[in-house]
């Protein structure tokens, strides 16, 4: 029976017992296996890594969707006054360092301010989510690439397998 690689294997991190670290006491095929192995096996890596960015990116998103909300609720005709809101008043110094525009000393915010407020939100809200789309995208070639390099370990496997077969057979 043939042997199938895939991404979520563990072989593509290590190497089965039988192959050695010393490329000299392995064969073409044993080293080819190897180097397929691990680029498939570093390219899961670096893919696990961009969706752990991805991921803390889309917190920050939603923590930004929960200061908007919570200036809308607040927010009347004559602009925003967060003076007896703690929590929104953490929340925007958090939106500070995540950086997100605006004067962070302002407790009263007139109609300008608020709306300035809102638009630097959302600008932030929107970069956070372009960066998410193109470090999809990368992800996704990044995955791409590592189908091909199991592919490839795949196909060698395949044919070592015939040749075997074919060895017995002309024994036989």
């Amino acid at each position: 029976m043939m042997a199938e690689l895939s991404l979520s294997t563990s072989a593509e991190t290590s190497p089965s017992p039988s192959v050695t670290d010393s490329p000299k006491a392995k064969g073409v095929t044993e080293n080819s296996l190897l180097i397929f192995t691990k680029q498939s096996g570093r390219l899961k890596e670096e893919v696990a890594q961009k969706g752990a960015e991805i991921s803390q990116r889309q917190e920050k998103i939603k923590f930004i969707h929960s200061i908007l909300q919570a200036i809308n609720k607040l927010a009347d005709e004559n602009g925003l006054d967060i003076s007896n809101d703690a929590e929104l008043q953490e929340k925007l110094k958090v939106a500070k360092e995540i950086g997100v525009d605006f004067d962070d000393t302002a407790l009263k915010f007139s109609v300008v301010e608020r709306d300035f407020l809102k638009e630097s939100l959302l600008l932030t809200e929107e970069e956070l989510a372009n960066e998410n789309k193109v470090e999809m995208q990368q992800m996704q070639k990044l995955i791409q690439t590592a189908d091909h390099w199991l592919t490839m370990a795949n196909l060698l496997l395949k044919n070592r397998e015939k040749s075997v077969k074919s060895l017995i057979d002309k024994i036989r």
